[in-house]
């Protein structure tokens, strides 16, 4: 299968300010995946060994290849299973006994990918190069959440009646369709976690992992959550949990034990630029019993989920900033 795919990797990562050859890159790239009120926020390298565990860790090396290929050379880019292994040009090496990639770079920011392999391995790698082309480039200019679909097209279907009568070779486009729809208000449940980010693009039509309550929000480790808000620690104040960066403050709402999850909601400072209290008005009626409180150092090992917003009344506020970070960060 030939695949063509308009995708400038290699400025994508450099617009991060970041060294293509940082030993824990794809560990430190964030990317959305979901929809405006059920989506995770994890590395790139953790999505890829969550939704595809056998052969997802292998594209990471591939990666790296593909952004160093050089424009208008006609060269190959060849993917080594060991993260150790040298690069060579002129043999395919295999990523599983029955798929071998190789990779031509037309233009700077064009790329033919040819994959050969069976109608089993074929499908899950094209799965993957479209999330990854979607996930892995700079956002558009809208400050506002985009969802971004891949598409295929298909360009043409070869039969070969020669050497190999039971070959087929299909000529593909990989596309991107983009929802300029207006997103949700931030008062609607789940989307809360909107005030975050500058301009987030979420890839749509894969996985993500299942919450115990539906259309909740943005699923993320706590790490990334004090990275996103520049916290410093999570604090018990007046019976509630809370983690606050300089102007933006989440509050744990709700605590799903069965689940071991914690649903969060965010508050952003009611003028821009201007530093958020934990004494904020707005906060005042959220309270949780005290025998529910989850122990701070217990935190570390829950799901967390910002989103949460009262059906009956709305907390929001003003919309202040929108903050930091924009499709992908580095943290």
């Amino acid at each position: 299968m030939q695949i063509y795919v308009t995708w400038d990797l290699a400025k994508y990562i450099k617009s991060l300010g970041v060294s293509l050859y940082h030993p824990d890159i794809w560990n430190r790239i964030l990317c959305l995946t979901g929809s405006y009120n059920d989506l995770q926020a994890v590395p790139a390298a953790v999505y890829l060994r969550q939704t595809w565990p056998i052969t997802g860790e292998r594209l990471e090396d591939m990666l790296l290849w593909l952004s160093d290929c050089q424009p208008r050379q006609g060269i190959f880019c060849i993917f080594p299973i060991n993260l150790y292994a040298s690069r060579a040009y002129e043999t395919l090496d295999e990523l599983s006994p029955k798929l071998s990639v190789e990779t031509k770079v037309s233009s700077t920011d064009e790329y033919l990918i040819v994959a050969h392999g069976d109608p089993y391995t074929i499908p899950e790698f094209i799965e993957q190069i479209a999330w990854l082309a979607a996930a892995l480039r700079i956002s558009p200019p809208q400050e506002t959440p985009v969802i971004m679909s891949p598409r295929i097209t298909t360009l043409s279907v070869e039969a070969s009646t020669g050497i190999y009568p039971n070959r087929i070779t299909i000529s593909s486009r990989l596309t991107f369709e983009i929802q300029d729809s207006e997103p949700p208000a931030v008062s609607v449940k789940g989307t809360c976690w909107t005030k975050l980010f500058t301009n987030p693009v979420i890839v749509s039509g894969y996985p993500i992992l299942r919450k115990p309550t539906p259309a909740a929000g943005l699923e993320a480790s706590l790490g990334i959550m004090t990275s996103l808000l520049q916290a410093r620690q999570v604090v018990l104040l007046e019976n509630r949990i809370i983690m606050k960066g300089f102007d933006t403050l989440l509050v744990a709402t709700e605590f799903i034990m069965d689940g071991n999850l914690i649903m969060w909601h965010a508050y952003n400072s009611s003028k821009p630029g201007k530093r958020i209290s934990y004494f904020d008005p707005r906060i005042e009626e959220i309270t949780s019993k005290e025998r529910d409180l989850p122990l701070l150092r217990s935190l570390k090992n829950c799901r967390h989920v910002i989103g949460w917003c009262s059906e009956a009344t709305d907390f929001c506020g003003k919309l202040g900033t929108r903050s930091r970070t924009n499709t992908s960060i580095w943290f």
